[in-house]
């Protein structure tokens, strides 16, 4: 089956951010039904189909493999802080970037180090000199990246994919037990 124009525009659109609601607003649905049309949408064999050709296709074109992406999303849900960072009571010490693996760098988001002075003029006409250097280090987002794992893996579906659930900020979980029944919850 062929595509209409508008499913073709929900398709393009769906694949920038992966929102069936956004996507289904961009292609010209009504905001009032988007999120539901969204989601039939994404029930169609025939757009499922489109959606995994473009995929494919997007793929082909930049070299990247599914597996690549899963790798280093990988990478940054699993980064531990204390293999760059030793801290205590009285100090904190930054581990030599030279010593990191490739692996362990690649989760690295940040390291910014600013250096300030101020002068002081005494009362007896001396200066007094004081320095200060703070250190920034931050490591990519974990709990992002393990939300992704997790979606990827199934193990939990965002509530905008479907018109029954609530919030789109919640997240719906499928329970083991019964994979036919949704648990929900806020975060």
């Amino acid at each position: 089956m062929e595509l209409t124009p508008k499913q073709e525009l929900f398709v393009r659109a769906y694949l920038k951010d992966l929102n069936a609601t956004s996507a289904a607003i961009a292609a010209g649905y009504s905001p009032k039904t988007a999120r539901a049309m969204g989601y039939e949408n994404l029930t169609k064999p025939h757009i499922q189909e489109a959606l995994a050709d473009q995929l494919a296709d997007m793929m082909a074109r930049t070299g990247i493999e599914a597996q690549d992406v899963l790798e280093e999303i990988r990478r940054l849900a699993y980064s531990d802080m204390r293999d760059y960072v030793s801290w205590g009571p009285d100090h904190v010490t930054l581990v030599e970037s030279s010593t990191l693996t490739e692996e362990q760098a690649r989760a690295v988001k940040k390291v910014k180090m600013t250096e300030t002075s101020t002068t002081v003029v005494q009362k007896d006409g001396s200066e007094r000199t004081t320095s200060r250097t703070q250190v920034e280090f931050e490591l990519h987002d974990k709990v992002d990246a393990l939300t992704k794992l997790g979606q990827y893996l199934k193990l939990f579906m965002q509530a905008q994919d479907g018109p029954e659930t609530g919030d789109e900020r919640g997240v719906a979980l499928l329970s083991p037990e019964r994979p036919d029944k949704v648990l929900t919850f806020e975060h």
